[in-house]
């Protein structure tokens, strides 16, 4: 497989963070017959079911990652052990439970389609024509702080990068690097990116990449997915794969912003007033055929807030702008779809693009830019 080659050199791996090679023959033939004993395991114990045909092994030869339909199974819980008694420690290469939540959702809901495309565009996205004009300049956001040619392009938890917008951020790179806990959403990233695709089934807090290695990065709407122990990992991960010169660009959101909590005070009330007419209808009506609860209370959210942000000590230089000041919610509650919405969605767009700092610190999406410095 010609990637194999063309790419090791930026990889490592996830749990010794040493370089990685294509594995020969012998090993995968020796490899399979333990599989077909039953006897091959995984770091965690999990017995390795499929015989494999591709695969990368770390320089010491202890661990062993599948290529999977061009996808690099690059996760430390899923590397196969090749040798016995480690004198090595490993660090911990199970998933947490938080982690495992993500990874399932996007699974089994996330990166479903629907008729919007993706379930998680349906959830999460306010795709109602009114907005899109205002949805674009958002993203345009992103383009802005980002080098705008290069080699690889990290795009740290990728999905199946459902927008053109999000396409539109790797067209002056040579690769486009995708991370992601998701197989589902590996393979329709890399059917959209074609030769363009470097896909690995990885943790962004453990990237399988080597220092400096990387031109640019985006990251959207993930590491407050992120165990919070583990935020500040994912942050510095992203700047330790950066190479001299290069720039991250960071969607978050920020936990506790008196001024999110203002702009959404309203409509709580509201909602607290829908949802007592809908359980008064259910009992009404003794059916359950109402659902109250909307299906993406079960993903993990847990944001940090501004200040928590600031007193990390980071070892690189950063900006913090806006993406955008308010959330899909408010967006519907506030801009309706009219020409008076609309209006009021373009004096929102002037507001955010005078005062993009000023937004970036009070509003719910901040644009975090990351500088390496080298």
């Amino acid at each position: 497989m010609r990637t194999i080659h063309e790419h090791l050199p930026i990889l490592r791996c996830p749990i010794t963070g040493s370089s990685l090679r294509e594995a020969d023959s012998a090993v995968l033939a020796a490899l399979n017959e333990r599989v077909r004993g039953e006897e091959a395991r995984t770091v965690t114990g999990a017995r390795v079911e499929r015989e494999i045909d591709q695969a990368i092994i770390s320089e010491c030869g202890k661990y062993l990652y599948p290529v999977e339909d061009g996808v690099y199974v690059l996760l430390a819980d899923l590397a196969i052990e090749m040798t016995s008694g480690l004198s090595g420690k490993v660090t911990k290469p199970l998933l947490d439970a938080a982690k495992v939540n993500v990874r399932d959702f996007y699974d089994r809901v996330g990166w479903q389609s629907s008729s919007s495309g993706f379930t998680d565009s349906a959830l999460f996205e306010d795709l109602r024509p009114v907005s899109e004009e205002y949805r674009h300049h958002c993203n345009l956001r992103v383009t802005r702080h980002l080098p705008p040619t290069g080699r690889y392009l990290l795009d740290a938890a990728s999905g199946p990068i459902q927008y053109q917008d999000y396409l539109d951020f790797s067209a002056g790179y040579d690769v486009r690097v995708c991370v992601d806990f998701s197989m589902t959403a590996l393979r329709a990233a890399k059917e959209k990116l074609g030769e363009q695709a470097l896909c690995l089934l990885a943790d962004v807090t453990q990237l399988p990449l080597q220092d400096g290695s990387v031109d640019a990065a985006v990251s959207l709407h993930t590491i407050y997915h992120v165990p919070q122990p583990e935020q500040r990992k994912a942050f510095l991960e992203l700047h330790r794969v950066l190479s001299p010169g290069g720039t991250a660009v960071v969607v978050y959101s920020w936990a506790g912003s008196f001024t999110v909590r203002l702009v959404q005070a309203p409509m709580g009330l509201q909602n607290r007033w829908s949802r007592g007419v809908a359980r008064a209808r259910q009992l009404a009506n003794r059916s359950n055929s109402v659902q109250v609860e909307p299906i993406y209370k079960d993903l993990y959210f847990r944001p940090q807030s501004y200040q928590w942000f600031l007193s990390q000590g980071w070892p690189f230089d950063y900006r913090i702008f806006t993406w955008r000041s308010i959330g899909v919610g408010s967006l519907k509650f506030y801009f309706p779809s009219s020409a008076r919405g609309k209006r009021r969605l373009t004096r929102l767009e002037r507001l955010e693009e005078r005062y993009p700092s000023l937004c970036g610190r009070w509003g719910l999406y901040p644009l975090i830019v990351i500088h390496s410095t080298g």
